[in-house]
């Protein structure tokens, strides 16, 4: 694999490495020969907790996961910055203190633990400079919601941790297709002559510029819509529409289907 992003290449921004009972190691993109990933040992202990909450959109819709804010910190014993605007002091703030984030004018109210409101200005954390809020929800995949448009944040423990365990391994794509002649197809799925596993994800975004990363296992139907886009259901009954995305709109090249007892495959257009 290589890309643009900051996840591989010489863009990776470090890699940190939490040994137990020992010190946190920095490792550079040029240190790495190979990461091998496996499950905690029994008895391990992080050293911070992973920031975990509910966000809510200008739209009043709700996702809940862990969080990464400012697409930056992501664990309780970061620090939110910010200018108090009562009494223009420069604050640091552990995310373990905070209860709640909101957008307020041109900066934001940070509720703490201990119930003191401020009302804080200043810095990317806490203004329209904020690379956005993303939140990783256990039954859709990943939501990114940009500063404009968001509501607040609120931080609460997780409602169940899920293990490196849990990961099946995943499955090949199974369903129907409906061509607009009516027609069913069923069969092994290869979306956008691309995506055929249930781990893969569909990318989208939605007309308030959300962005949705939704893992494959968790849809339920993808209906194309008439004019621009796709209707996207999720196996818990939450529905969005989606587009700017060649997964859901009219640059799909195309659904490759195996069907069932069949000896050859067949493709529909989005």
């Amino acid at each position: 694999m290589e890309g643009a992003s900051t996840d591989l290449g010489r863009r990776i921004r470090e890699l940190v490495v939490d040994v137990p009972g020992e010190r946190e190691v920095d490792l550079e993109w040029e240190d790495l020969d190979r990461v091998v990933f496996s499950a905690a040992p029994s008895g391990a202990r992080a050293s911070s907790g992973r920031l975990y909450g509910t966000v809510e959109d200008s739209e009043a819709r709700l996702f809940t996961g862990y969080v990464s804010y400012d697409l930056d910190e992501i664990l309780e014993a970061d620090v939110l910055d910010g200018r108090d605007t009562e009494t223009g002091d420069d604050l640091d703030i552990r995310f373990s203190e905070i209860t709640s984030i909101a957008r307020l004018g041109r900066g934001a109210q940070v509720v703490l633990v201990d119930g003191t409101v401020l009302d804080l200005r200043g810095s990317n954390d806490v203004d329209r400079r904020n690379r956005g809020i993303q939140i990783s929800d256990p039954n859709l995949g990943m939501v990114e919601v940009e500063w404009r448009d968001f509501e607040i944040l609120r931080f609460h423990e997780a409602e169940g941790v899920v293990g490196y365990d849990a990961f099946d391994g995943g499955h090949v794509l199974r369903g129907t297709v409906v061509t607009e002649s009516g027609e069913q197809i069923e069969g092994e799925i290869r979306w956008d002559a691309d995506e055929a596993a249930s781990w893969e994800f569909l990318n989208g975004r939605n007309e308030d510029g959300v962005v949705f990363t939704i893992e494959f296992g968790f849809l339920s139907r993808i209906e194309r819509r008439e004019a621009w886009g796709s209707l996207v259901t999720l196996l818990d009954g939450r529905s969005f529409e989606l587009e700017d995305s060649n997964d859901v709109d009219w640059d799909n090249k195309g659904i490759l289907i195996a069907p069932t007892g069949g000896t050859g495959s067949r493709v529909a257009g989005l």
